[in-house]
C-alpha cells in the first residue's frame, strides 16, 4: 500500500464516516492533531501519577528526598490515598491505549494529510512535554536507588543532549542530598565518639 494524498476518505473508524471535502479533511487532520496532543499529555499525566504513587509507598523510599518528595516526608499515606492515585494512573494508561489504537487506525487510512498531522502533533506534543516527561522518568528512577549510589555518579562537564542535562542535575540534587545527610549522619557519629 501507498499513501495517497486525496482528500476523500471513505469509512474512516466508522462506516458512516466519510469524507468527501477538502473542509471535511481539514476538520479530521485538525481533530487528529487534538487526539494526538491528548495522547502526549497522557504520556506526562501517566509518569506524574507514576512518581506520586513510589512517593506514596513508604516501604520502598529511599532515606533522602528531593523537593518533590519533602510534602509526603512525614506523613504515612493512608490506603484510600494509595488507591487513588492507582485509579488515576490506571486511567491515564486506559486513556493512553484507547488514544494509541485510535491514532494507528488513522496512519491505517493511508492518507498522506493525516499522516502529516501525526507526525506533527506528535513532534509538537514532545517539543511542549518531553522535558516535563525525561524529568518525571529520571525522579521516579531515582527513588530506588540508595543515597551513595545515586552520589557515586561522575560528574561530566560536557552534556551532548538535553537528556544528560536534565539527568545531572537530578543527580547532582538527589547527592547533594545524600551527602547532607550523610554528613550529618557521619558528624554525630563522630561527636558520640569522642
Amino acid at each position: 500500500m501507498f499513501f495517497k494524498f486525496g482528500f476523500e476518505l471513505h469509512q474512516l473508524l466508522f462506516s458512516s464516516l466519510n469524507i468527501t471535502t477538502v473542509t471535511g479533511l481539514i476538520a479530521v487532520s485538525a481533530s487528529t492533531i487534538v487526539l494526538v496532543l491528548i495522547y502526549e499529555a497522557s504520556k506526562i499525566g501517566l509518569a506524574h501519577s507514576k512518581f506520586y504513587s513510589a512517593v506514596l509507598r513508604p516501604n520502598e523510599r529511599p532515606d533522602c528526598f528531593s523537593d518533590d518528595m519533602l510534602l509526603v516526608e512525614n506523613q504515612v499515606p493512608s490506603n484510600s490515598t494509595r488507591y487513588i492515585w492507582f485509579v488515576v494512573e490506571m486511567g491515564f494508561y486506559i486513556i493512553e491505549i484507547i488514544l494509541g489504537y485510535v491514532i494507528m487506525l488513522i496512519v491505517m487510512t493511508y492518507n498522506g494529510y493525516l499522516m502529516l498531522s501525526v507526525l506533527f502533533a506528535s513532534g509538537l506534543g514532545y517539543f511542549l512535554g518531553g522535558q516535563i516527561l525525561m524529568t518525571l522518568q529520571i525522579k521516579r528512577s531515582r527513588l530506588n536507588l540508595t543515597c551513595h549510589q545515586c552520589s557515586s555518579h561522575p560528574k561530566n562537564s560536557s552534556k551532548t543532549s538535553s537528556t544528560e542535562a536534565i539527568s545531572d542535575s537530578v543527580n547532582e540534587e538527589h547527592a547533594s542530598r545524600c551527602c547532607l545527610k550523610d554528613s550529618g549522619d557521619a558528624d554525630s557519629e563522630a561527636e558520640t565518639k569522642y
